[in-house]
């Protein structure tokens, strides 16, 4: 009677059922790898990186928005949390002022050693606050360098790029920073000519100039310094 109502026909509705029945037993075989990703990473992929991890390990291709609502349903979210510090101002000697922003948000490179990026985040171990300088390689987003001090002093971001050019010698290099007091400062510019590398800057508050890097700092805490949290400078 209700098919005759709705105007469909009985096997029209039988297959409608079998469908739900087949789609609730994938969701369900979905979940379970989901949930293996995740205690895999400690829970830290989002939807995006999960799809990732699925389509690489797994020949089904699945849509984005199915493996955001399966995550939200069965609480395998990432667990990240952002913490924000502000950074003390430094003085430094007369700098030689901004650079142009030569890479433009390109953060492709087809060789290594074309194109790096680097930056200071400060991460809280216990009761201090220690600082992370690094330097990444946009070809494969590798860290090539970093230095980690108690102290936000040039020699921290001198010493972690020198390990840089020490590591891989490049003949001539693209490195993008913002625009703070360490990277115009005329120690920084001067070791950057010695190794025949071009400046570039991100422009004045404008993050996203040196998103990469940005991305990097921000998994890094909320992936690991956030729930591992490291009490000393030899955990970091």
């Amino acid at each position: 009677m209700l098919c005759e109502v709705g105007g469909v026909s009985p096997s029209g509705y039988y297959k409608f059922l079998r469908s739900h029945v087949e789609a609730d037993a994938a969701d369900v075989e979905l979940v379970a790898r989901i949930r293996q990703v995740q205690g895999r990473v400690m829970q830290s992929y989002g939807y995006r990186r999960m799809k990732m991890a699925l389509e690489n390990e797994y020949p089904a291709c699945v849509n984005k928005k199915k493996i955001a609502r399966l995550q939200k349903e069965h609480q395998l979210q990432a667990h990240i949390r952002r913490r924000r510090y502000n950074t003390p101002s430094m003085v430094f000697a007369v700098p030689e002022g901004p650079k142009p922003n030569i890479l433009d948000r390109d953060f492709t490179a087809t060789e290594p050693d074309r194109k790096w990026v680097t930056d200071i985040t400060t991460v809280r171990v216990g009761d201090q606050r220690l600082y992370v300088s690094a330097v990444m390689d946009l070809f494969n987003r590798e860290i090539v360098s970093y230095g980690i001090s108690m102290s936000i002093a040039l020699p921290l971001v001198l010493q972690s790029l020198e390990d840089a050019f020490a590591i891989r010698r490049p003949r001539s290099v693209l490195i993008l920073s913002d625009q703070g007091g360490h990277y115009t400062s005329p120690s920084y510019c001067n070791l950057l000519r010695r190794h025949n590398a071009v400046q570039s800057m991100s422009r004045k508050g404008k993050c996203w100039d040196n998103a990469s890097m940005e991305c990097f700092f921000g998994q890094f805490k909320s992936e690991l310094i956030n729930r591992l949290k490291p009490c000393s400078k030899q955990e970091l």
